[in-house]
């Protein structure tokens, strides 16, 4: 967890601690794979009580711990406000909401932070879920860049949380790491050949939580990581996730990253009825994908052959003609680049040359996109989020997935629309962005694609993005 996250996590230990319970903090903020706006998930765990082993009275002890909280955390925000008053700066937690659905949450929201806090009792397997994920985010940069993009990617799509009858962030995670692993860059934490056999189980509430977490094993694991993974961008590592999953049979094969493998048959008449399933690390009877219907699995799967296609079609995204394969070699390419050919090539360097001229032109002209995107978000409510936040994941990944040569074009065009005075730092707006082309339909077509396949709204969100990401250079 980062620094503000830890700060509220040890507000929570002392304005909730007790004797009685322990309080850990689990989920996206403390397994490597967070994003901007995740909310922070704590778990409470009584100690030295004994967890009834009947659901429906687990979810009983559950919602009294949280109830427990609920009383203790309004308690406080009383003194708090007293404190206040008198100016004294005392952390509370504020708006508490508890929610009884079928894994009761205590939603509140920290101040002075203002970040939301979900709450949830005993969930002992998601501390050491978050630590599994903490590991393999740990063998390699991009296997923590992939997974961010997958969830970016998925919530773009409107397939990516469980409440909407799709999967979860965390599932999206795991198919993440699941790739990964069967391009032989990683392998399975959990595989007997790294925990040994004789090794001693990690048993929390019957399942086995067992996993490799020896330095020198990990140290030999980020080794063979950096020879897979240096020379494949995290271009290429999307498309072969978007061309594996839209070509996966789902009604033969569940995904289990405990075995690295997909050659596991559902041959349980259960497990059969479900359209996807993807099984949890440690809890092996939880399928992650059992919420989803036929209509979200048909939103997943076109999702999935979407993404694939415009990936493999369009000339925007730099990536070369070759195909990911499980088991052979990749070619070395360090700096990550895209391969152009001989005529891509004298273009970019025309556009290098040219580029050189008019850098302080295109300078001013990602200036104002920015100034525009300042005014915006000084008169957003609550700080808004209009998609030109610099601090974004999302322009990392422009970088990285936009064609050079590409920026090089719709920067040139709109630097003729800046020369020609349509757009400035006053007259600028989405829908001018969006409308922007080079006269024959192509650019603003590709320009389309290109912002399907990354999640942004239109084009006219992914030219702003590219005109402040490749200026900056």
């Amino acid at each position: 967890a980062g620094c503000a996250e830890q700060r509220v996590l040890e507000d929570a230990r002392k304005i909730l601690g007790d004797s009685s319970f322990d309080i850990y903090a689990f989920g996206s903020h403390c397994n490597g794979f967070d994003v901007r706006g995740s909310d922070l998930d704590i778990t409470v765990v009584a100690g030295g009580l004994d967890v009834p082993s009947k659901k429906r009275e687990r979810q009983k002890l559950k919602f009294r711990l949280l109830k427990q909280l609920r009383n203790k955390m309004r308690k406080h925000a009383r003194t708090a406000f007293k404190r206040r008053k008198k100016g004294l700066d005392t952390p509370f937690f504020k708006s508490n909401e508890l929610i009884a659905a079928r894994v009761p949450v205590l939603k509140a929201v920290h101040s002075p932070s203002n970040l939301e806090v979900d709450i949830v009792a005993e969930n002992r397997i998601g501390v050491h879920n978050s630590k599994l994920l903490r590991t393999y985010a740990g063998l390699h940069p991009k296997v923590r860049e992939l997974g961010r993009f997958v969830k970016l990617w998925a919530s773009s799509q409107g397939i990516g949380s469980a409440k909407d009858h799709c999967i979860s962030s965390y599932a999206w995670v795991l198919l993440s790491i699941f790739h990964l692993q069967r391009l032989r860059a990683i392998p399975s934490l959990q595989s007997k050949s790294l925990i040994g056999s004789r090794g001693k189980k990690h048993l929390v509430g019957g399942f086995d939580c067992t996993f490799c977490t020896d330095e020198n094993r990990l140290k030999e694991m980020r080794k063979r990581a950096q020879e897979r993974l240096d020379g494949l961008s995290l271009a290429d590592l999307a498309y072969g996730f978007f061309e594996r999953f839209s070509s996966l049979d789902w009604a033969e094969n569940m995904v289990s990253v405990r075995y690295a493998s997909l050659g596991i048959p559902r041959t349980d008449k259960k497990k059969s009825r479900k359209l996807m399933w993807i099984e949890d690390p440690f809890e092996l009877s939880h399928n992650l994908g059992k919420g989803v219907v036929d209509s979200t699995f048909r939103m997943i799967t076109r999702a999935f052959a979407s993404a694939a296609h415009a990936m493999k079609a369009g000339p925007v995204v730099p990536l070369t003609t070759r195909r990911l394969h499980d088991n052979k070699e990749q070619p070395n390419n360090p700096n990550n680049q895209p391969k152009l050919n001989h005529a891509d090539e004298s273009k970019a360097k025309a556009g290098k040359s040219k580029g050189r001229e008019r850098k302080e032109a295109m300078m001013a002209a990602g200036g104002d996109i920015r100034k525009k995107r300042d005014d915006i978000k000084s008169k957003s409510k609550g700080g808004k989020d209009d998609g030109f936040d610099n601090s974004q994941p999302e322009l990392h990944l422009i970088r990285e997935m936009i064609d050079p040569e590409f920026a090089l074009r719709v920067r040139g065009v709109v630097l003729q629309l800046v020369e020609a005075g349509v757009l400035t730092s006053k007259a600028i707006s989405m829908e001018m962005l969006d409308a922007v082309d080079d006269g024959t339909g192509l650019l603003h077509q590709q320009a389309k694609e290109a912002a399907r396949c990354l999640g942004f709204a239109g084009a006219g969100e992914l030219i702003g993005c590219i005109l402040i990401a490749f200026s900056e250079e």
